[in-house]
């Protein structure tokens, strides 16, 4: 569902794009006419991104999350060793 409405919402866009290349810049009422018909399908667009990035999970998130816990796992090898040689030294 969300795939046919970000097709919808590119054929929108297309549309108006070749509407302002065959018939110029609008003026007067048809300005605010043509923003909102491109404001419609931008915030549409970017409302249904923003809802699969938050199913999905945002990959900058889930890549520092990674390098956290690859981290934690350096830090858990290393303190049995540290702690050994902490004690050899007594």
């Amino acid at each position: 569902m969300k795939f046919i409405a970000n097709l919808f919402n590119g054929l929108l866009m297309a549309l108006m794009l070749f509407m302002l290349y065959t018939h110029g810049w609008p003026s007067g009422l048809d300005f605010w006419l043509f923003m909102l018909c491109w404001a419609a399908p931008i915030t549409s667009v970017i409302a249904l991104w923003q809802q699969a990035d938050k199913e999905r999970g945002n990959w900058i998130s889930l890549f520092i999350k990674r390098k956290a816990l690859e981290e934690r796992h350096k830090i858990a090898k290393l303190t049995p060793q540290a702690s050994d040689q902490a004690e050899d030294l007594r």
